[in-house]
């Protein structure tokens, strides 16, 4: 009958699937390392070698090398690193055999045309109100503020891990919600973020990152005098009274004993300080690529100019810039008074 004859098949190949051990013996750091990859996989979230690191910490407790993960990876059966000769951790995991379940993973462009405004509204509040514990290691920084998330959102419990992994990034976008900023390479509410720190002191004209006892450069008479004078003083054709840019405030803080802020000149980076007109037009900022300056200076868009180039801002007067008057210094009353970096600053 039926029954008889199925019961001469020859059995089924194994599952591909990572299989469960039967008792703690059997546990091998290759297995966990694979059931890892796998759990990503089912969660949607795309196995990067940062992410492996993170979930495995959570896991075991050890904060494994990219080596040891890599080599783990490489020992599994139907696991393979993909670029093989990646770098460090650039590289991902792939599995010859997802999960049936498995549809795809989760991108930022893909949470944009799916969150609906109620959902929106509900994890920006969340992220808004902060509260996470703190990343251990910079690379980590999304992965724990998604793992909080799904803890603390309950409309957003029954989300996967690389949803609401998705989220967090959109949040932490500069072009995005505003929602997410960062303070010392870790995420923070973007009320106590420096990108909103420095946002403000542009519009109110303050320094940002300079101690309450430091001195910096307060009007754009003393930042043209100590530029020019110090370029001036450059020697050999290679120099040709230039600097990078990169180096101008190193320049400052060695040469003039001073900071420069470029939010006390109502700017945001140090960039859009040395384009402003008002510095002057004895004062050219050109890309440089290698020893050769592009033809023409970089006045308007900066965002044009290809990789690989230098920033450099040239002096091309013959005479060092007025001389400035010192501004009085700050009574200690005043001195009070500016905001202490670690305290959030409230945009109205």
């Amino acid at each position: 009958d039926c029954e008889d004859w199925r019961a001469l098949l020859p059995p089924p190949p194994p599952a591909p699937a990572v299989l469960l051990p039967k008792k703690m013996a059997d546990v091998t750091p290759v297995l966990i390392v694979a059931w890892a990859v796998r759990s990503l996989y089912v969660d949607e979230a795309l196995p990067r070698g940062p992410l492996i690191q993170w979930l495995l910490l959570q896991l075991v407790g050890i904060k494994f090398s990219h080596y040891q993960i890599k080599t783990y990876l490489e020992s599994a059966p139907g696991v393979r690193v993909e670029p093989h000769n990646g770098k460090k951790f650039n590289w991902v995991a792939v599995l010859d055999h997802p999960p049936p379940e498995w549809k795809g993973f989760v991108s930022e462009d893909d949470i944009r045309a799916e969150l609906d405004e109620d959902l929106l509204d509900e994890a920006s509040m969340c992220l808004a109100r902060g509260g996470w514990p703190k990343a251990e290691d910079v690379a980590h920084k999304y992965y724990v503020v998604a793992s909080w998330l799904q803890d603390v959102c309950p409309i957003l419990k029954g989300w996967s891990y690389g949803r609401l992994l998705s989220i967090v990034k959109c949040s932490a976008q500069t072009n995005g919600s505003g929602v997410l900023g960062h303070r010392n390479g870790l995420l923070v509410p973007y009320a106590s973020s420096e990108d909103c720190e420095r946002r403000v002191n542009a519009v109110t004209g303050r320094p940002t990152a300079v101690a309450a006892d430091e001195q910096y450069v307060h009007t754009w008479d003393e930042l043209r005098h100590c530029l020019s004078e110090h370029l001036l003083k450059q020697t050999g054709p290679s120099m040709f009274r230039a600097i990078e840019v990169s180096k101008v405030k190193s320049m400052f803080r060695s040469t003039f004993h001073r900071e420069l802020s470029e939010t006390v000149f109502g700017h945001q980076n140090l960039t859009k300080l040395l384009t402003d007109d008002r510095i002057g037009p004895e004062f050219v900022l050109e890309a440089v690529a290698g020893q050769k300056p592009s033809s023409k200076p970089l006045r308007k868009d900066l965002n044009k100019e290809p990789s690989g180039h230098t920033y450099v801002l040239k002096y091309t007067g013959s005479v060092a810039a007025k001389p400035y008057t010192p501004p009085p210094a700050a009574s200690p009353a005043a001195l009070e008074e500016r905001p202490s970096e670690e305290s959030p600053i409230q945009l109205q």
